[in-house]
């Protein structure tokens, strides 16, 4: 396959994602470490959960024949349902705590 001097200008943008999303990662997985804070942690981590799911989704259907502006534009609808989804994550943890409360869900 032959990239053209526009696809691989495309490229690069696409590179800045993926390391954007091991940034992320390292990052998420960091402040899981060094919060204290209950609430600060959830939070960390659900936050985490969004940005991993956007920058994941956005790096699968990336179109090299298209500016990173039109990309975005095209995927953002796809974007937020993957946010929305991947903020639902940890409702399993309120589940089994069997309350909406985070004060009990950070308990278990």
């Amino acid at each position: 396959m032959h990239l053209s001097r526009q696809h691989v200008r495309n490229l690069v943008p696409l590179l800045i994602l993926e390391i954007l999303l091991t940034c992320v990662c390292l990052l998420g997985d960091q402040l899981l470490f060094d919060l204290e804070d209950g609430l600060l942690k959830a939070l960390s981590d659900n936050i985490t959960h969004i940005l991993i799911s956007v920058f994941s989704w956005f790096i699968i259907i990336y179109d090299l024949k298209t500016p990173l502006k039109e990309n975005a534009q095209t995927s953002l609808v796809q974007c937020v349902a993957a946010a929305a989804i991947a903020s639902l994550i940890d409702i399993d943890h309120f589940i089994m705590a069997k309350s909406i409360h985070l004060e009990v869900k950070l308990e278990t």
